[in-house]
């Protein structure tokens, strides 16, 4: 499988190259803050896989309605204008749009909704760390959680709280506080190799799928 790696020379990027070695045929663009250089691929592939920032969406959208090549993007921080952006290409070709592609992420996910529909009267509070360099705070995953549990509680407010030091690869913690009892669903990422190899997984299922949204829901299951 030969995949367009998009923000080749970031660290999220240079992971992807080192994990997919002997396995996928990458073909890396070293964005270099210019988003323009996806159009200068000319290379045949089978996806394009986008982690790089959110200034090249316009162009990585551009490129795979060109070319009729399915996206997976695990940019976060998307405007309103670029998610729209994404979820029109998705009716030329596939796309899969994930926060975060950790199995464990996934899980924590689940175990934190359920709790939320089962426990009455408690606080919750959504707490993510990440490293000093990443820009958008919340996280998307943090973004993502907050969704999660509101759809299944009722609870007029859930407060976020994000944390920026050091070179944390990343923790998110959902803290369910009542009274006389505290729960914690904790997920702590010690490699962003957990994601690399989560994205090429991705990468693998959504090629020859159909054109459509896809999310890690429909990855997973």
């Amino acid at each position: 499988m030969k995949i367009i790696l998009v923000g080749a020379a970031g660290q999220m990027g240079q992971r992807v190259i080192a994990v997919a070695a002997g396995q996928f045929d990458i073909t890396g663009v070293d964005k270099k803050l210019d988003s323009s250089s996806i159009a200068k691929v000319k290379v045949k592939a089978d996806v394009v896989l986008d982690f790089s920032t959110t200034e090249a969406t316009s162009e990585v959208i551009k490129y795979c309605e060109k070319n009729r090549l399915p996206l997976v993007s695990a940019v976060t921080g998307h405007s309103e204008k670029q998610i729209s952006g994404l979820r029109k290409l998705s009716k030329v070709v596939p796309v899969l749009w994930g926060s975060n592609f950790s199995v464990g992420i996934y899980l924590m996910r689940a175990a934190a909704k359920m709790l939320a529909q089962k426990l009455e009267g408690f606080d919750i509070n959504l707490v993510e760390i990440h490293h000093k360099r990443k820009k958008d705070a919340p996280s998307g995953t943090c973004k993502t959680l907050y969704e999660d549990l509101r759809s299944v509680t009722a609870k007029s407010e859930i407060s976020t709280h994000s944390l920026r030091g050091g070179s944390v690869v990343g923790t998110h913690s959902v803290l369910f506080l009542g009274e006389g009892e505290e729960i914690e669903v904790k997920h702590t990422a010690t490699s962003r190799d957990i994601f690399a190899k989560g994205a090429l997984k991705a990468c693998e299922w959504l090629a020859g799928k159909a054109a459509g949204w896809y999310t890690m829901e429909d990855f997973m299951k």
